[in-house]
């Protein structure tokens, strides 16, 4: 089983660290080739950066020209792609010019997300930050951040979370069903994967989540915008989610003797979330990733907190389905 997940693990890497280079070049050289990220530090005494960092607890900043990284985008030319990309890496943007498209995006961020800091020198625009000199110059001082690593990665996970229900968790039926899919999660699913017993794990997980997605499906209108900006699973990553559960079951259709029937059982769960894992890791960091293996765990105990008043609901509610 292990064997698979690490032939796995390599090819989703290889494919994530190809496409971040890919989406990080910019125009002239996306024509010539790959190139590998250069990660570049500012200097201590550049208090302005540091404030940035040590509020937002973001250590990998963009800048869509020279593929430098770190820090601070400080660029006149800013992909809006890139900031949809990668705002989780994004703490600061230095402009001095006016873009409707990518304040639109900015206020998307600042809405539903942690906030990225407009900074700029031209006193036309509304700005966080309005700067007298130059950036580079920039000198303010900051006060140490006293909150321990263990509160940080608390209160990460607790905002994730209230994104998570903000953006795409909204009609009462969705609650409805993400209150009873965590019923069969902590009552039934959980026990079973205590007790190994692997094939009542299996059936439950798929019943829990059939369920819980079709709150998704058929009745949440959540802004696209919003979903794609969100930290955790999106609609794209769920496409290739299901992708390589059909591939694998594929495989083990074709020869039944690659892999014991527990193991099968097992790693169904286990692709449902193994790939977003690696990918998070690949793009947050190991700790992040470890945020979000936990974040999901806990889904289910703090879903029952959220959507408990919907455990009982009008079945009006249930007519109101979207557009498909």
């Amino acid at each position: 089983m292990y064997n698979y997940l690490c032939i796995y693990a390599i090819f989703k890497l290889t494919y994530d660290y190809f496409k971040c280079n890919y989406n990080l070049l910019n125009e002239h050289l996306n024509k010539s080739y790959f190139g590998k990220l250069e990660k570049i530090k500012f200097k201590n005494e550049n208090n302005i950066i540091k404030f940035i960092k040590n509020d937002l607890d973001k250590e990998y900043i963009l800048t869509t020209k020279n593929i430098s990284c770190y820090n601070i985008i400080h660029k006149n030319k800013i992909d809006t792609e890139l900031l949809e990309e990668y705002h989780y890496k994004i703490g600061g943007i230095y402009i001095n010019y006016y873009n409707k498209e990518l304040f639109n995006k900015i206020l998307y961020i600042n809405s539903y997300l942690s906030k990225i800091y407009l900074i700029t020198d031209n006193p036309n625009i509304e700005h966080d930050i309005l700067l007298d000199k130059p950036i580079d110059k920039f000198k303010i001082d900051i006060d140490n951040d006293n909150k321990s690593f263990i509160k940080k990665q608390y209160d990460f996970i607790m905002e994730s979370k209230r994104i998570d229900i903000n953006v795409s968790h909204n009609h009462p039926v969705n609650k409805f069903v993400h209150f009873w899919s965590s019923i069969i999660m902590i009552f039934h699913t959980y026990p079973c994967i205590l007790y190994e017993d692997y094939f009542n794990m299996v059936l439950s997980f798929f019943t829990a989540h059939i369920i819980r997605q079709s709150g998704h499906f058929f009745y949440e209108r959540q802004d696209l915008d919003l979903e794609k900006l969100k930290f955790g699973h999106k609609n794209a990553s769920k496409k290739e989610t299901i992708l390589t559960l059909v591939l694998f079951n594929s495989l083990i259709y074709y020869d039944e003797n690659i892999i014991s029937y527990s193991d099968y059982l097992f790693l169904n769960i286990i692709l449902c979330v193994f790939p977003h894992y690696l990918e998070i890791t690949h793009k947050y960091g190991i700790i992040k990733g470890i945020n979000w293996i936990i974040k999901i765990i806990t889904d289910p105990f703090t879903d029952l907190i959220d959507f408990y008043k919907y455990s009982i609901i009008n079945p009006k509610h249930f007519l109101d389905i979207k557009e498909i």
